[in-house]
């Protein structure tokens, strides 16, 4: 609205001077009504446990975020809200590392989920703190010691954090190729997996449409991956 008296204002203008007049009062006004639509507050996030656990429970991980920190502002020890927050770093783009403060926070209770520790070194592994990892690996083996697959699992992620500990001292100089139309578009192409047989490659995209060999699933966030 602002812009458009702006534009009138001059038009109509037959002098110069109250041109400039009016371009400094119109000027004026838009800089004014700009920085009252940007000052206006956010909405309050609201500390409902239960509309948390419905997003959580849904795998809407990203709004169950702000909620759990809200919740956890008001209880800063609760174990299921540090538990779920933590989750729900890991499991999005987010900065994973951010989750450790909150899984540290649920394992200091003994009653705490067992996975909390799992967790917990997954997290420390994506942070670099490999010893760290390992000793949450560890420790959630000594709680699910009569559960061969998860122990295997776990062992599994010790070798892995292991092998970063090794290849990290011998860092690796790493470029990127275009793959060509057939995979690449001018589009932003990231996120690729290799399976193991690499024989198929997956990959998210930003493209219009598409022209890979196949679309597999498009997202509701535009996000469309690709095979």
């Amino acid at each position: 609205m602002a812009r458009n008296l702006y534009l009138v204002a001059v038009m109509r203008a037959k002098n110069n001077t109250l041109k400039v007049r009016i371009i400094r009062i119109a000027t004026v006004v838009f800089v004014a009504l700009s920085f009252a639509t940007v000052a206006q507050p956010l909405k309050k996030v609201s500390a409902d446990p239960e509309q948390a656990d419905e997003h959580y429970k849904h795998y809407n991980y990203v709004m169950a975020m702000p909620i759990y920190k809200a919740l956890i502002a008001t209880e800063p020890k609760n174990v299921e809200y540090n538990y779920r927050l933590g989750v729900c770093y890991l499991r999005t783009f987010l900065d994973k590392k951010e989750s450790i403060k909150y899984f540290e926070t649920a394992s200091k209770d003994s009653k705490c989920p067992t996975d909390t520790w799992y967790f917990l070194g997954h997290a420390y592994h994506l942070a670099l703190k490999f010893d760290e990892a390992i000793a949450a690996f560890e420790k959630y083996k000594t709680l699910v010691s009569k559960n061969k697959e998860e122990i295997d699992k776990t062992d599994h992620q010790i070798i892995m954090v292991n092998n970063a500990k090794e290849l990290i001292k011998f860092p690796v100089n790493v470029t990127y190729t275009n793959l060509g139309p057939e995979v690449n578009s001018e589009f932003p192409d990231y996120f690729p997996f290799v399976t193991a047989d690499e024989q198929t490659l997956y990959y998210t995209s930003r493209r219009k449409g598409g022209h890979a060999t196949r679309l597999i699933i498009s997202m509701p966030t535009k996000l469309k991956i690709f095979m």
